[in-house]
């Protein structure tokens, strides 16, 4: 079973908070909480740990920016990641999944279970220069 795990984006003071939980009371409502402080969901983007690491031991979150570094080729009926190719850690249909980040294959994306090796390079936050590549 993997780690449970969230952090956040705080939007107001541009900074990410790490080890954070998520509570939820009798009604539904949520927030975040920081140690004991309990802060309103709507100033924070909160992302979950995906439960797998990069190759150099870095955890992967949703949101993060990483690179491919696939070690076999996919099937030839379906796109294949490029080596280098840069890509973002979404959520989709109850799995985590990267989607490039060229323009040009808009509509693709893989699954992080179809990849080899990847590198964290940043995330949609703190690096949003590397979403012009």
């Amino acid at each position: 079973m993997r780690e449970i795990k969230f952090r956040a984006w705080d939007k107001e003071l541009e900074k990410m908070h790490y080890d954070i939980e998520y509570i939820y009371d009798d009604v539904g409502t949520s927030c975040a909480s920081f140690g004991d402080i309990l802060e309103d969901t709507e100033r924070f983007n909160v992302v979950q740990y995906t439960g797998l690491k990069d190759q150099n031991g870095k955890e992967i979150y949703e949101g993060d920016i990483v690179k491919f570094y696939p070690q076999s080729p996919r099937s030839e009926e379906l796109p294949n990641p490029r080596y280098g190719e840069m890509g973002k850690i979404f959520f989709d249909i109850g799995s985590f999944a990267v989607r490039p980040i060229d323009r040009k294959r808009e509509g693709i994306h893989f699954f992080l279970n179809e990849l080899g090796e990847w590198v964290v390079v940043g995330n949609i936050y703190e690096n949003k220069e590397l979403l012009d590549e």
